[in-house]
């Protein structure tokens, strides 16, 4: 879906179209939130629980420091063309959707 609507915002270039856009992203990111203590549950069981997820969400934490870092730079050197940020959003996207299938492989695998 994030890679769907990335597209779209691409493509579209009205005000309805971008907040519609950034409306169903907002709705990924809550989806996110929610996945991601129960995935942390099943791989890593309920034993500190706490500890573990919050080590899996420094990720995130990592991504939120490092990304308007990288845009900014991104911006400066295509003279404000913001559009490229997308595509390197899409990029990391397909590559999140890659993991996920080769995660459920492996997961597959390991109950087989």
């Amino acid at each position: 879906m994030i890679i769907f609507v990335f597209v779209l915002l691409l493509s579209l270039s009205s005000a309805t179209g971008f907040t519609i856009n950034l409306i169903i992203l907002v709705i990924c990111f809550g989806g996110v939130m929610g996945v991601y203590p129960p995935l942390v549950m099943e791989n890593y069981g309920p034993i500190n629980q706490g500890v573990n997820y919050g080590i899996v969400f420094c990720d995130y934490s990592v991504a939120a420091f490092f990304a308007p870092k990288f845009l900014s730079v991104l911006s400066k050197v295509t003279k404000g063309d913001f559009s490229k940020a997308f595509y390197v959003a899409i990029a990391v996207a397909v590559f999140g959707l890659i993991l996920n299938f080769v995660y459920q492989k492996v997961k597959g695998a390991d109950q087989n």
